[in-house]
């Protein structure tokens, strides 16, 4: 115990460390995210298989609880979220409201223009669905201008989603605690959520949640419970918009008809949650900044980045504009395909672990926190490839390294080619267990 003690003390001074690096040391935030990787499963870990989840629960409260106090600085989205805020305080509508144009009526404004010229995407409307409005917009109701407050509030309800999530994995992985301390204790989770300040921590907690409402009976919920899940469900969708992949995974686990009751339930919910923001333009702006993000955006890519050589060679500039559409059709392609390939309820999470992973391999934009998700559905899928990936994703912030902003390429490039050999290693060994399985049937 005492040397569980001291290894979760130096744990916690690592993402310390990184907490209070700025992204442009690049290797200093490498070795203390390195060591603190390391701490996290090679030491941690085994004290977690026979741990109490409450007590791991209390643990994993206590090292969000200590993050509380940094600002964050590996990423500066968080000003687009106290931007936000700030106009809804104002009874202006988020969705309608350009920060480039808005700006140049209130010139004046010294608060306002500072915020402004932190902003990572002025001349784009926003593109945070409502729940994340609702945090952002309350946060400023409550404590006004001061920056800290909010940034506190918005912890609050990120480490309540983060909580969710850790019972959810608890729950879905047959009460497991090292599936849920193997998720609660990521170094990536810990700095990109409660750090860094990005929604994929309450995101997961209600699509996690969804499925142990689903989970009930055998995937034969009730009325109740199926509303219950489909609620939770449109909260998570209200957060960001990927929870809709798990829509047509459940086609084979609850039924045709149970399932397009519960997409109707998902998207009455959605729609009620999206009311107090309608207007006849809100759609037409939120889709044109998430296409904007499609074929505009890249970076930390894979497949795309090859695609991009390929197309400087042949046609001499970036086809982005057109493979972004490509990738995003092709992904929606894997995703159906996972989903409704004949496999055993079983194999649920693996199917939807295997969909993320073709979205992100296929992907113009990776940042670190997406990965989240691919954490989560791995470790419930019982696959390592999205722990080792929590570790390499972290390679992208080389790009902060130099001003302006340049990509390594020669890292994207290890962080990939490392992934490939783990993505073949998994492949053949899956395959491996298979053959024993069926040999002893």
């Amino acid at each position: 115990m005492t040397r569980f003690v001291a290894f979760l003390c130096v744990f916690g001074l690592l993402i310390v460390g990184v907490m209070c690096t700025e992204r442009t040391h690049f290797w200093v935030l490498m070795a203390f995210y390195s060591g603190a990787f390391g701490l996290y499963y090679f030491k941690l870990m085994p004290f977690f298989e026979r741990c109490d989840v409450s007590k791991l629960l209390v643990l994993a409260l206590l090292v969000r609880l200590i993050l509380c106090g940094f600002m964050p600085l590996l990423s500066n989205d968080y000003t687009r979220f106290l931007w936000d805020g700030r106009l809804l305080a104002q009874f202006q509508n988020p969705y309608l409201v350009l920060p480039s144009l808005y700006i140049k009526n209130h010139v004046g404004n010294a608060e306002l223009n500072a915020l402004f010229l932190q902003l990572n995407s002025p001349n784009y409307h926003t593109v945070y669905p409502p729940v994340c409005q609702y945090i952002f917009g309350s946060g400023t109701f409550l404590f006004a201008d001061n920056v800290f407050l909010n940034i506190l509030w918005q912890r609050f309800w990120l480490i309540l989603g983060d909580g969710l999530a850790i019972f959810s994995i608890y729950q879905l992985g047959n009460k497991n605690t090292r599936f849920a301390a193997l998720y609660a204790f990521n170094p990536l989770i810990l700095i990109e959520i409660t750090g860094n300040l990005h929604h994929e921590g309450l995101m997961l907690g209600g699509w996690l949640f969804a499925f142990c409402c689903l989970k009930q009976n055998h995937y034969k919920p009730t009325f109740w419970v199926l509303m219950g899940s489909a609620l939770s469900l449109a909260l998570a969708v209200c957060v960001k918009l990927l929870p809709l992949i798990t829509l047509p995974f459940l086609v084979r686990q609850i039924g045709f008809w149970r399932m397009v009751f519960y997409s109707c339930a998902v998207f009455l919910f959605s729609i009620i949650l999206f009311l107090p923001f309608f207007d006849v333009q809100l759609a037409a702006n939120l889709m044109s900044s998430i296409g904007l993000y499609f074929q505009k955006f890249e970076f930390n890519a894979s497949l795309y980045y090859l695609v991009r050589t390929l197309g400087y060679w042949l046609v001499g500039y970036n086809p982005i504009g057109i493979v972004g559409k490509f990738f995003l059709l092709l992904s929606a392609g894997f995703i159906l395909f996972f989903a409704l390939r004949k496999r055993p309820a079983e194999t649920l999470f693996n199917q939807i672990f295997l969909a993320l992973m073709a979205y992100f391999l296929l992907a113009t934009t990776v940042h670190p926190w997406y990965i989240g998700s691919v954490l989560a559905f791995s470790i419930l899928a019982k696959n390592r490839l999205g722990i080792v990936w929590s570790l390499l994703v972290f390679l992208s912030y080389s790009t902060y390294e130099t001003m302006p902003y340049k990509e390594n390429l020669y890292l994207v490039t290890l962080e990939y080619v490392v992934l490939l050999f783990f993505l073949v290693k998994e492949y053949i060994a899956h395959q491996k267990n298979t053959r024993i399985a069926n040999k002893n049937k």
